[in-house]
């Protein structure tokens, strides 16, 4: 019987936190803010629960679907806040002072957030490819298409 073993790489690590650096929003006499994000997917199980719960009761409402999308992503802020975003560094308020990382800070940064830049957050945090465990470099060496992922 073969011997599939290698597929297990693949796998999301319900653990994990991964590290999403905002190039985007450099300032140029400060380093770049990063994110420690946890994932937004179902391996998050706190996360994806609330957010199916919620789900649920939107579908009951209907309505204009601009504003369900507003809607919806104002609520990823508040489920990212509470969820996902576990960490950062390099965060820097307004006047250039460091703001350490504090749940009771991770919403008010997400809302301050334009949508298209949380957005971003939003798709780091779904795919699953940023939740896997680091590969082991000996089994990688020989294999091409590792190296090509860059894992």
């Amino acid at each position: 019987m073969a011997d599939f073993s290698q597929l297990r790489k693949f796998a999301v690590d319900p653990g994990a936190v991964a590290d999403f650096p905002l190039w985007m929003v450099v300032d140029a006499d400060q380093p770049v803010p990063v994110l420690r994000l946890r994932s937004a997917t179902l391996y998050n199980a706190p996360f994806y629960n609330e957010s199916m719960r919620r789900a649920g009761m939107r579908m009951r409402v209907g309505g204009d679907l601009a504003k369900r999308d507003a809607a919806l992503r104002e609520e990823d802020r508040t489920l990212f806040a509470e969820f996902v975003l576990v960490g950062w560094d390099h965060v820097y308020d307004v006047h250039g002072a460091a703001v350490p990382f504090a749940a009771s800070e991770a919403l008010d940064y997400l809302r301050a957030m334009p949508d298209t830049l949380f957005d971003q957050v939003r798709y780091f945090a779904r795919d699953e490819s940023n939740f896997r465990p680091p590969s082991d470099p000996a089994s990688a060496a020989g294999n091409s298409a590792s190296a090509s992922r860059g894992s």
